[in-house]
């Protein structure tokens, strides 16, 4: 039997594998931690503009720490307690799956920031404090043109240098130091 590669499988393949591979990470994450710390992910990515334009850099930085506390707060919500720690461990698993997907398939990427800038247009025009719900792909649709070109930039800039996570910069660092 010939098996044919399907591309468009290639996101859905890296997120049941990242599942299987860190079981307690999303068995039991609410649709809005797993949103959020994707958010978080794919802004901090989106942050490395800053080197050509540092307004944007600056605004998508404070995107991602937002969707950093977001996701803090929804995971204390639902477990009691949240580290540090475990944030940015989960988010350099998405920033990882991440690198992936927009290997095979730059449009889920794009797709998935515009759900994100959906969301955060959402949490800037709410009046109260709680969290809104995370927008459905149609309410995302007219930012995805808005942010094709800058996905494209930053996310094909950040494969180009090796698509690290600031964990993987913290042990090049260490291991530099114990030459």
């Amino acid at each position: 039997m010939n098996r044919v590669y399907r591309p468009q499988y290639a996101a859905a393949l890296v997120a049941v594998s990242a599942a299987f591979a860190h079981p307690g990470a999303l068995a039991q994450e609410s649709s809005a931690e797993t949103q959020a710390i994707r958010c978080a992910a794919i802004y901090h990515v989106l942050s490395g503009v800053s080197s050509t334009h540092p307004e944007l850099g600056a605004q998508f930085s404070g995107a991602g720490k937002g969707f950093v506390q977001i996701f803090g707060y929804e995971r204390k919500k639902r477990s009691g307690s949240v580290t540090n720690g475990e944030i940015f461990r989960r988010r350099d698993l998405v920033l990882k799956e991440l690198a992936k997907s927009y290997k095979h398939d730059p449009d889920m990427v794009l797709s998935e920031t515009s759900i994100c800038a959906a969301w955060l247009s959402a949490l800037l025009d709410s009046e109260n404090d709680s969290v809104p719900a995370v927008p459905g792909k149609t309410a995302a649709l007219q930012l995805k043109k808005d942010y094709q070109n800058v996905v494209q930039m930053t996310f094909s800039s950040w494969m180009d240098s090796g698509a690290m996570t600031p964990e993987d910069v913290k042990e090049g660092i260490r291991r530099q130091l114990q030459k």
